[in-house]
């Protein structure tokens, strides 16, 4: 018999996926950015050079025929104008979570559920990003760490297990990129300083009025889960094994140049990864079949390319994803899914066998 706490879990799944059905969820609409700005705002540039040359240059009146020329780019302009509206707005299955359910679920359902897995581990809906153990990482390289960047941390989990003490949050890192509105300024700005410096003072003038927020926006750079574990054993030294893709390690992993750079006997593992070590003594004696063999599953369970640390007897891991971690509704391939308590639990326990693992290999904590 199911007991208080397992049918109101229960219940709450069902309600979620009862949303989907019903289609209590919205969805945005799609924006294309500047490429579908441009087009919009192209043909009002060319109008708009026609008009100004005409006013102020009589060779130009001379070169174009004012009854044909602005009559032909105003018909094609307001055609092309039209067909990049219609394209902006053409509407993407993107989903906007039921504010409701979202609330119960972090407030409520997702810390029982992490006590069923952690029994001493607590849940908080936000992390704080300012913290040692994220900076002793080292994982991230300058320009991650830009001014202008902005780094966002939640659904933490932070206690021990096992004798293990661990952190795990969602990290976000966020950078500010021209909007559409700032492109059109941009482009309007460098074209009144061709035509006329006048008539950029006044834009200029205009700009320090509404500020310079107004032209960006952020745009989600990273994002992935960070992993530290204290397991209290004695290691001497630093291995580091970090994902080959391009993208993602020019975006997030600084250079190691204290570190020697080894190949392991498993060639898939090199295809995937670069190792680097204080050593290589070290980092063919700790990086055991057993270890590699939970790295390969982590990997293969999440679908994403880890980078992990081992340094004095801690842990650090980034896994880079697509998608959230703990949320009520999954996308996959554009179709969006509610998630059950069985996927739920599936993510709370994925961090476990690594964490066993390595807790339980000697060998990796034995001196060299």
């Amino acid at each position: 018999m199911e007991s208080q706490e397992e049918l109101r879990v229960r219940y709450f799944f069902e309600r979620v996926e009862k949303s989907l059905k019903n289609k209590t969820y919205t969805f945005k609409t799609k924006q294309y950015g500047c490429i579908t700005s441009i087009i919009a705002i192209l043909p009002l540039l060319l109008i708009l050079i026609v008009v100004v040359t005409s006013i102020l240059s009589g060779i130009t009146l001379l070169l174009f025929s004012i009854s044909i020329v602005p009559t032909t780019i105003l018909k094609y302009g307001v055609y092309l104008f039209l067909i990049a509206l219609v394209i902006r707005h053409f509407p993407r299955r993107k989903y906007k979570p039921d504010p409701a359910l979202q609330e119960e679920f972090k407030t409520d359902i997702l810390p029982r559920l992490t006590k069923s897995v952690y029994p001493t581990i607590s849940y908080q809906e936000k992390y704080k990003t300012n913290n040692a153990e994220l900076k002793a990482a080292n994982f991230f390289s300058k320009d991650f760490w830009q001014e202008e960047g902005r780094l966002s941390g939640e659904d933490a989990l932070k206690g021990r297990y096992k004798n293990v003490d661990f952190e795990l949050a969602e990290l976000t890192h966020y950078i500010e990129v021209l909007s559409q509105r700032g492109w059109f300024i941009s482009i309007l700005l460098g074209l009144f300083i061709i035509i006329s410096e006048t008539f950029a003072d006044v834009l200029f003038g205009i700009l320090d009025t509404i500020g310079g927020n107004a032209l960006s926006k952020s745009k989600q750079n990273f994002r992935g889960l960070f992993l530290y574990a204290d397991f209290h054993k004695d290691f001497k030294g630093e291995i580091l094994l970090r994902t080959r893709r391009k993208s993602i390690l020019e975006k997030i992993t600084a250079p190691n140049t204290h570190l020697e750079k080894i190949t392991l006997e498993n060639g898939s593992v090199n295809k995937k990864y670069e190792v680097y070590a204080t050593s290589k003594q070290l980092g063919y004696y700790a990086l055991s079949p057993t270890i590699i063999e939970a790295i390969e599953k982590i990997t293969k369970e999440l679908k994403a390319d880890i980078s992990l640390k081992l340094k004095d007897g801690k842990l650090y891991m980034i896994i880079p994803l697509e998608h959230n971690f703990f949320e009520i509704y999954k996308v996959k391939n554009n179709i969006i899914k509610a998630n059950t308590k069985k996927d739920i639990l599936w993510e709370l326990q994925s961090v476990k066998y690594l964490i066993e693992t390595l807790n339980l290999e000697t060998r990796i904590w034995s001196k060299i």
